[in-house]
């Protein structure tokens, strides 16, 4: 443990400097990247997310909570870096926005995919999971997989607009028509209530209270196993270089896991055995 605190110490002064620098490219971006956005100095960090707990969301006073705002703000705090601003925004423009400096750090459950990775960096795992298909109780299309539903043209599908879900169900030959887009969770279900839709494709945790909405979960373990990290530019590799080793030692102190399952998240083993996004993507 006297280690583990000497070597952190050594690289938050590298750390934080960095940040001073993420801070004030942000600040003279000039760019307006929405609610939630603070012209402030210092050690800052100006995050985005989705509405998607257990990973990310807003409360009801605007402030962020969820799995991973918990794993940046541990993971920062001992960078040095406590002050982090967040903007509410959709998936589809959280790498934009990314690159035009408008945010500095990407944890709201971007998952890695080889496009991603080829335009952002990435830091180690934060989560694993399948995606799953969430249905009315009762399951009145009698559906169990995505493979299934290429020829069930009846059948409507819901994913969150620029997620690697809808674009999963379009390279499986399912036709654009067929998949409503909308900008988060609550909308997802919200569509499948009104009849917009027939199921949701989300991640297998994406929906941490789908019983209590009224919902039935059916993982598909044919879909591709996806992790998620924290995106990053790929030029701010000292800042990737930092995080990661936080990151991994809360993996292997158990730190890591116990705050997966605080959140609801069931297979920690599988988290616990990666330590890089290759390991789940291996162009990544």
């Amino acid at each position: 443990m006297h280690q583990t605190i000497t070597r952190r110490a050594q690289f938050i002064a590298v750390a934080s400097a960095g940040l001073l620098c993420l801070s004030a490219c942000t600040a003279a971006s000039g760019g307006d990247a929405g609610e939630g956005q603070s012209g402030g100095s210092g050690e800052s960090v100006h995050i985005a997310i989705a509405q998607l707990l257990p990973y990310a969301a807003t409360d009801k006073n605007g402030d962020p909570e969820g799995y991973s705002i918990d794993v940046v703000k541990q993971v920062m705090g001992e960078l040095g870096v406590t002050d982090i601003q967040t903007t509410v925004t959709t998936f589809d423009a959280m790498i934009p926005g990314l690159q035009a400096k408008q945010f500095d750090l990407l944890p709201g459950g971007l998952t890695y995919t080889p496009e991603r990775c080829e335009v952002i960096g990435y830091s180690a795992p934060i989560t694993v999971n399948n995606d799953a298909l969430y249905v009315p109780e009762g399951n009145p299309k009698e559906l169990s997989s995505v493979a299934e539903l290429v020829d069930r043209d009846e059948v409507k599908l819901i994913a969150l607009q620029g997620s690697s879900q809808e674009k999963y169900l379009l390279d499986q030959g399912i036709d654009r028509g067929r998949v409503a887009a909308v900008s988060d969770a609550q909308a997802a279900v919200d569509a499948l209530t009104n009849g917009r839709g027939d199921a949701i494709l989300l991640g297998q945790f994406s929906i941490g209270d789908a019983e209590e909405r009224g919902l039935e979960v059916m993982p598909d373990l044919d879909t591709p196993l996806m992790g998620i990290g924290v995106g990053m530019r790929k030029e701010d590799s000292q800042l990737r270089e930092d995080f990661d080793r936080v990151l991994n030692e809360m993996r292997e102190s158990g730190e890591l896991g116990d705050l997966y399952e605080k959140w609801g998240f069931t297979n920690r083993e599988i988290l616990e055995s990666v330590s890089t996004p290759s390991d789940v993507v291996p162009s990544c």
